[in-house]
């Protein structure tokens, strides 16, 4: 029903008055007269946030003397009002419990109702990270716990031109000269104002999708065997509806195996019947003497399975996908096998040529010029073959990112957007009233935001920290035919006090390689901090090399704490494809799980990052992080296109999650925060690509000389 008081102190106070009965009766009997005919009303409200009292008894039984569909009401939060726990409901409704408070509203032995979230997974810009485990218990084995709702459906912006640029952006509160406003806390939907989807609209489709299909087993991935005597390859798999109202032999289904060094391997149709609960793919085309299988055959594997509806429907058109799955292969070889020699042909070296003076080391191999900065220690210029930089700016440490809105959510913004007696009611439903009566001054708050403590220790993107190299020492190995580099420099804030100091050593190699490791150790400073922003690396390369090809998750935006539903495999892309224009601009773009990433020239040559100890993430953007970070609108932001601005790139060993339980306190769950009080060690290389290499055997080449699978 249309009724909501939030925001009136105390919350309770119309529901108690009996001179407003009437209204509240009325609008609640009056939606259910017009509405009751309707099948697909499954539940009715009582409101929203309107308190507990007398005349939401009254309307609750004139109610049910009309209907007796389930009735769903959360009065306002206040526990003194029930937090969606009342007598009113009977669903319990709480709003943004995180995942460990819905798992105990699951268990209490002592309530019976079913829970259905009726808010959670605030969407406030780059966010709706976590959902996938609360998706996890609403697929789970407690039966009560059956849903939510994603707050909110679409930002609430407003289309505004720019008087000086005459470019159009979405204004939101405060833009309009009130002093009254909210300012972006409308601006917390899945869509854009216009219906373009944030790509958290993908991760969400993802985990409401209508079919599982696994392993029969629920492992974690799939063995298959391959051999002269496997006359063919199966894979069972069992299948779980999760809507009742779909039917099976509506959707087409197709396979492929990938690896990670190719086009698909194989692909097909597979089907699944109605009232079966497994179904066998016969993997045809994958075959043991395969010319591409042979090539790839040391590497790893996927099984991609895609359902589509087959037939035009009312909301949506054949062909439209509804199931998407992943699954690591486990493939054995039966028999002996000779599998193929990726190392490259033994050559004679030739050496590397240093020259060095007081301020820079220039080292010179067949394919590359590399300049060192001696004062700052870091790696400033990378020149090809060709005779051009790759890097407009060089390889440095970087642990700050351009802030999101939950970055910036904590008791400050509480505090920022209410009056002081809803705080002290906020505090006191908390339980952490003495937490906001010292804000100002006291021992750290860890219900602070990120924001709060990275901008009073001296992280902030608009003013990020300085490098001061304090050792800086090179020396020929290996007769001459490695060079290597080592630089020791400290992470200093604007107040000058050191929060990390940073061990950096480059190997390079006469094959086109520079290996760089890096050892990170936090000051004491920083062990307090709730989580570091990243640690990783940063640098910008010439506006030429836009070219993007990746292995790792994709193709859209994807973040530690928000990937589900980005599979793995080779993406192509741009910076500017990349970027996601969030209405208040903020950390985008991000990819996952990555194992090499190239840039590249119109011509195929540039350059290629290769992990060589675990995975990294990456982003690529024609705006730096200070740009993205003090840009209040898109607007902000100057209109850039690919091979024409500066490629700035973020290479990460730890990126902290982007969180979205809520926007009011920090919400990045502990498993994805970075840990200020930890020594991180991660090496990468750089590899000139030229035209006639294919970036995936390269890195599998690179691989090799390490023993590992990256």
């Amino acid at each position: 029903a249309n009724i909501e008081v939030h925001g009136i102190i105390p919350s309770g106070q119309l529901v108690n008055d009996f001179g407003w009965s009437d209204a509240f009766v009325s609008r609640v009997t009056r939606m259910v007269q017009r509405d009751r005919n309707h099948p697909c009303i499954i539940l009715w409200s009582l409101g929203n946030e309107a308190g507990r009292g007398i005349n939401l008894t009254k309307a609750r039984e004139c109610l049910r003397r009309l209907d007796s569909r389930p009735i769903m009401y959360e009065s306002g939060g206040d526990l003194a009002l029930g937090t969606g726990r009342t007598e009113l409901t009977d669903i319990i409704s709480p709003m943004y419990p995180s995942v460990d408070e819905l798992v105990a509203l699951g268990n209490d032995s002592e309530d019976d109702r079913p829970i259905i979230l009726c808010e959670y997974s605030h969407s406030m810009g780059n966010s709706n990270g976590n959902i996938h485990l609360y998706f996890e218990k609403f697929w789970g084995g407690n039966s009560r716990i059956q849903g939510g709702f994603i707050w909110d459906l679409k930002d609430q912006g407003l289309r505004q031109i720019c008087s000086t640029t005459g470019r159009e952006y979405f204004a939101y509160g405060g833009d309009f000269g009130e002093k009254k406003h909210d300012a972006q806390f409308c601006i917390n939907g899945l869509f854009f104002p216009d219906g373009v989807a944030h790509p958290s609209v993908h991760e969400c489709k993802y985990l409401q999708q209508p079919i599982k299909i696994a392993p029969v087993n629920n492992a974690d991935s799939i063995k298959i065997f391959v051999g002269h005597h496997v006359p063919e390859v199966q894979v069972e798999l069992s299948v779980k509806k999760r809507n009742r109202f779909i039917i099976l032999d509506t959707i087409d289904w197709e396979w492929s195996v990938i690896s990670d060094s190719s086009t698909p391997l194989a692909q097909g149709t597979f089907e699944v019947c109605e009232g079966k609960l497994t179904t066998v793919i016969r993997l045809d085309g994958l075959r043991y003497n395969d010319p591409r299988f042979d090539l790839v055959l040391p590497q790893m594997y996927w099984l991609n399975l895609v359902g589509r509806i087959n037939h035009d429907t009312k909301w949506c058109r054949k062909g439209h996908v509804i199931v998407t799955e992943q699954y690591p292969l486990d493939i054995e070889v039966v028999g002996s096998k000779e599998l193929p020699n990726l190392v490259n042909p033994i050559e004679t070296p030739r050496s590397i040529v240093t020259e060095e003076n007081s301020s820079q080391l220039l080292v010179t191999t067949q394919q590359h010029q590399i300049v060192f900065d001696k004062e700052k220690g870091l790696l400033t210029e990378l020149i090809s073959h060709t005779g051009r930089n790759m890097f407009m700016k060089g390889i440095a440490p970087n642990f700050t990112r351009p802030e999101t809105d939950n970055d910036r959510g904590g008791v400050e913004v509480v505090r920022g957007f209410f009056d002081w007696p809803v705080i002290i009611d906020f505090a006191f439903r908390k339980g952490q009233i003495e937490k906001f009566l010292r804000l100002d001054n006291g021992p750290v708050d860890l219900n602070r935001s990120f924001s709060f403590h990275w901008n009073a220790i001296g992280l902030s993107a608009s003013n990020p920290p300085s490098i001061k190299c304090i050792h800086f020492e090179a020396r020929n190995r290996d007769e001459n035919f490695i060079v290597d580099v080592e630089s020791k420099s400290l992470i200093l804030a604007a107040s000058g006090k050191a929060l990390i100091a940073v061990t950096t050593r480059y190997e390079v190699h006469t094959d086109a390689r520079i290996d760089v490791s890096s050892l990170i150790k936090p000051s004491e400073l920083l062990h307090d901090l709730p989580s570091l922003p990243r640690v990783g690396n940063c640098f910008v390369l010439r506006p030429s090399l836009c070219h993007i090809s990746y292995f790792g998750r994709g193709p859209w935006e994807n973040y530690p704490d928000r990937k589900s539903s980005a599979h793995l495999g080779i993406w192509t892309t741009t910076p500017l494809e990349m970027h996601v224009n969030y209405i208040v601009p903020s950390e985008n773009g991000n990819r996952t799980d990555c194992r090499w990433v190239c840039f590249l020239d119109d011509d195929g040559s540039g350059l290629m990052i290769v992990s060589n100890e675990g995975l990294f993430c990456f982003s690529a953007s024609l705006w730096s992080q200070e740009e993205l970070h003090k840009a209040k609108h898109t607007v902000d932001l100057e209109s850039r296109l690919n091979g024409e601005n500066d490629v700035h790139v973020n290479i990460d060993h730890a990126l902290m999650g982007v969180g979205g339980d809520v926007g009011w306190n920090p919400c990045v769950y502990e498993q994805y925060r970075v840990k200020a009080n930890k020594q991180y060690k991660f090496r990468i290389s750089l590899i000139s690509i030229s035209p006639d290499e294919e970036p995936a055997i390269v890195a599998r080449r690179h691989a090799s000389k390490f023993g590992s699978n990256y």
